[in-house]
């Protein structure tokens, strides 16, 4: 007769050995929380793609990418169908070299001549795979049906006849430039406008220094005309567009650029003498000009006497972008007595800065 201890000793030895037989085969990955273990079936790994993954089409025929793996998958007895709403299913027939409705087709790699409508737009293309066994793999796609053969694209205006076009750079506050590179649109506000032709565009959207995209800005007319503000730092800015078409087709990602220039040229006259003389009706001067991001400088000499005035302008091209540019001024014609010269000069951005004197003419 066994004993109590040892009798419980071999009921528990028996039950575990019973346990581990029964779930040895079981992962925890097979057994969700409150499940029971059931028999795994076999996965069907289903993907697809359009016209080789392209994103847009101007045609109404593609053609299908089926792509099945998965353990134990024979591809050879497989049943393949399509469908464009996920309830009607079509398969294609080798046999008449047409798509049939309801029809089981097999697996190939490629399906060519799928009609996926007339109406333009984004299109889903559902696939559903379905093995001996009755296991289903399921896969879609999308692409989008465009009418037009040219996709939506950006024109900067500064290549455009700007007779009719001048209103909105004026809004824009853009003083110069063309947007390139090499060229950049001159601003002197942190807030601009993005201003350009969009042939074929619906909608646009920008970030400015590799910030975020903003939202998507409804495009009238073919011209965009939307607020853009910088971080209030001098210097280039990079502003990258985006712009897509009514169907929803994307255009390439473009760039146009601005250099944001707030600070006024700095201005100092200057003589050979102890003060500023004008001899025999003649005043001569050093003109004194640096600005730290226009390499093109506008001056205006104003000589105010009498209650009237004098104006001499001129351009100064600054050859050392480190340092200051001096050129010599000669004003001639001037009346005796005391009066005010004032020096203007102003940037490409319209920032202006002025010196005034005063001069004694003998």
């Amino acid at each position: 007769m066994i004993k109590k201890p040892y009798y419980i000793l071999i009921i528990s030895i028996i039950s575990a050995l019973l346990f581990s037989i029964v779930f040895s085969n079981i992962t925890l990955g097979d057994i969700k929380s409150g499940d029971a273990p059931d028999i795994p079936r076999n996965i069907i790994i289903t993907s697809l793609n359009i016209d080789y993954g392209k994103s847009t089409t101007q045609s109404s025929y593609v053609t299908l990418n089926l792509n099945v793996t998965g353990k134990d998958v024979d591809l050879d007895t497989l049943k393949i169908q399509f469908s464009l709403d996920n309830k009607n299913w079509s398969g294609y027939n080798p046999a008449t070299n047409k798509w049939e409705n309801g029809y089981l087709g097999k697996y190939q790699s490629f399906y060519s001549g799928f009609y996926i409508g007339s109406g333009s737009g984004l299109k889903t293309v559902y696939a559903k795979v379905v093995d001996i066994n009755g296991n289903v793999g399921l896969a879609s796609a999308k692409i989008n049906l465009s009418p037009y053969t040219q996709n939506p694209y950006v024109i900067n205006p500064q290549s455009l006849e700007l007779n009719n076009f001048q209103g909105p750079l004026d809004r824009a506050g853009i003083k110069s430039g063309s947007g390139t590179l090499y060229d950049p649109y001159i601003v002197s506000g942190n807030n601009t406008r993005l201003v350009s032709k969009m042939p074929n565009v619906a909608e646009v959207c920008y970030y400015t220094d590799k910030g975020s995209w903003s939202s998507w800005y409804k495009v009238t007319g073919g011209q965009a005309d939307i607020p853009v503000t910088f971080n209030n730092v001098e210097g280039l800015k990079e502003v990258r567009l985006r712009s897509k078409n009514q169907h929803g087709v994307e255009g390439n990602a473009e760039i146009i650029y601005y250099l944001l220039d707030y600070t006024s040229p700095t201005v100092k006259l200057h003589t050979d003498f102890h003060s500023f003389i004008a001899v025999d009706g003649r005043l001569r001067f050093d003109l004194e000009v640096d600005d730290n991001l226009s390499k093109f400088l506008d001056f205006e000499i104003e000589v105010s006497a009498g209650g009237g005035s004098m104006i001499k302008n001129g351009k100064i091209e600054k050859y050392d972008e480190n340092k200051s540019t001096t050129t010599s001024i000669t004003i001639e014609g001037l009346p005796q007595g005391r009066f005010d010269v004032k020096a203007i000069v102003t940037d490409a951005a319209g920032n202006r800065g002025t010196k005034q004197i005063s001069v004694d003419s003998l």
